[in-house]
C-alpha cells in the first residue's frame, strides 16, 4: 500500500524510512549523519505537521504576536507561496539538493529551488493520462486551465484551509468554484450538481501509491480516461540558480535513469555531468554521480576513482562506502571491498545493502561460512528480515 513499494526491487519489510519521509509525516526528525535510517533522541519532534512547516520559525511571533514576525504563505509571491506547500505536495520525478544543502533545510518565505530543484518530465499533453502519482498534487494544479487563466492567483490555499476541515465537504468546495464560475456555470449547468469535485475532480489511481486512489487536482472540463503518454525530457518546475543548473538537472536525469532503469536518461545525466565538474571539482553529489553512470556503463576502474573521492570528502557516509565496494567488487579488488563494507556496516549497523554485498563478496571467493556469518550479524540487528532468514534457511 505505501507509495513505492510497486517498485521495490528486493520486496521486505526492511524498506528504510528517511527523514525526506518523516518530513512530511511527522514533525521535526533528528537523523545521524551519514546513516540512511538512524535517528537520535528525541528522534521525531513532533508527531504531527507543526506551525513552522508552513509559517516558518514561530518563536519571536509566541513572545510577541505580530504580522511583522511570522510567515503568512497567502502574502508572498508566488513562487514562495507555493514552495509552502510544494515541500511536500510536489515529489516530481527527481528531486535534487543544491550544494551543500539538504531538503529539509528549506524554511517557508523561501523559493524550493533556493534550497533544492526539483525536475518533471515535460509533457504538455499530459492531462489525458488516466492515472496520477501519488504526491504530484502542485503539478496537477498547474496543467488545469483554471490555474493557467488565474495568472497565479490561484493556489492551494484558494480551496483548501489548512486549519480546518469542511464539514460538509460537497458545499464547501462548490462555494470555492462558485466564487469564479457564477456566470458560466449559469449557462452551461441548467441544474447545477451539488458536487463540483465530484465530476471535475474524480479519485484516479495512483500510479506509485499500490492500490489508492487520489483526486484528481487537473479540473478537467470533461474527465475521461486516457491514454498513459511517453515520458519526454526532464524540465525544472521552477528554474534553480545559475550557477548549478545544468548541475541539478544532470543528476535529476541520473536519479530517473537509475529509478526507472531508462539508460538513455543515464546518459544524458553522464554527458551533462562530465561538463559540470570543472566548475564542481569537490561536489559529492556530481562525483556519486559520475560514479554510478560509469557503474551502469561497465566502466568500474573510473568509478572507483570517483567513489574514492567522495569517501575522502565525506569519510562518514556509510553509503558512499558501499558506493566503492560495489565499484571494487567488479574489477577484482575483493579484500579492499570488504573493508569498505565492513567500515559501511560499523557506520550504519542498519544498512541492508551493505551486508548483501559483503556476501556477495564472500560469495565470489567461496567462502559460504562467512555468508552465514554476514547474514547472523545482521539477524542480531534486524530479526525480522526475511532475506536474511531465508539466506540462512530459518523459518
Amino acid at each position: 500500500m505505501a507509495p513505492g513499494f510497486e517498485q521495490d526491487r528486493l520486496p521486505d519489510f526492511t524498506r528504510p524510512v528517511t527523514p525526506e519521509c518523516l518530513l512530511c509525516h511527522a514533525g521535526s526528525v533528528f537523523p545521524v549523519d551519514g546513516t540512511l535510517n538512524r535517528f537520535k533522541p528525541p528522534y521525531v519532534g513532533a508527531l504531527g505537521i507543526s506551525c513552522d512547516r508552513c509559517h516558518g520559525p514561530v518563536e519571536a511571533h509566541l513572545r510577541n504576536p505580530s504580522r511583522a514576525n511570522i510567515v503568512n504563505p497567502s502574502r508572498l509571491a508566488p513562487a514562495a507561496r507555493d514552495s509552502v506547500c510544494e515541500q511536500c505536495h510536489l515529489s516530481g520525478d527527481a528531486r535534487v539538493a543544491n550544494p551543500g544543502r539538504q531538503v529539509s533545510d528549506f524554511q517557508p518565505g523561501e523559493a524550493t529551488e533556493d534550497v533544492f530543484s526539483t525536475y518533471v518530465f515535460d509533457n504538455p499533453q499530459s492531462k489525458s493520462e488516466n492515472s496520477i502519482k501519488v504526491i504530484s498534487h502542485s503539478e496537477q494544479l498547474r496543467k488545469s486551465v483554471c490555474a493557467q487563466k488565474s495568472h497565479d492567483r490561484l493556489w492551494c490555499g484558494t480551496c483548501h484551509d489548512p486549519h480546518n476541515e469542511p464539514a460538509e465537504a460537497k458545499s464547501y468546495y462548490r462555494d470555492r468554484c462558485l466564487s469564479c464560475h457564477v456566470a458560466p456555470l449559469a449557462k452551461t449547468h441548467p441544474e447545477p450538481s451539488d458536487d463540483c469535485v465530484g465530476c471535475h475532480m474524480p479519485t484516479r489511481p495512483a500510479v506509485d501509491g499500490g492500490h489508492t486512489a487520489f483526486t484528481d487536482h487537473r479540473i478537467t472540463r470533461r474527465p475521461a480516461p486516457g491514454v498513459e503518454l511517453a515520458r519526454e525530457r526532464l524540465v525544472a518546475w521552477r528554474e534553480p540558480p545559475e550557477a548549478f543548473r545544468e548541475r541539478d538537472l544532470a543528476l535529476a536525469y541520473l536519479a530517473v535513469g537509475d529509478s526507472h532503469s531508462l539508460t538513455q536518461y543515464t546518459e544524458i545525466g553522464w554527458h551533462l555531468l562530465q561538463a559540470t565538474q570543472a566548475n564542481l571539482p569537490s561536489d559529492p553529489a556530481v562525483l556519486t554521480g559520475l560514479g554510478v553512470a560509469c557503474l551502469r556503463n561497465t566502466r568500474s576502474a573510473d568509478a572507483v576513482q570517483f567513489f574514492e573521492q567522495v569517501v575522502k570528502l565525506e569519510p562518514a557516509s556509510a553509503a558512499y562506502r558501499v558506493n566503492l565496494a560495489t565499484a571494487l567488487m567488479n574489477v577484482g579488488k575483493l579484500q579492499e571491498a570488504e573493508r569498505s563494507l565492513n567500515h559501511a556496516i560499523e557506520l550504519d549497523p542498519s544498512l541492508e545493502v551493505a551486508y548483501r554485498r559483503l556476501a556477495e563478496v564472500y560469495g565470489k571467493s567461496g567462502d559460504a561460512s562467512a555468508i552465514d556469518q554476514v547474514f547472523r550479524r545482521y539477524l542480531k540487528f534486524r530479526p525480522q528480515s526475511l532475506a536474511a532468514r531465508e539466506a540462512l534457511h530459518l523459518p
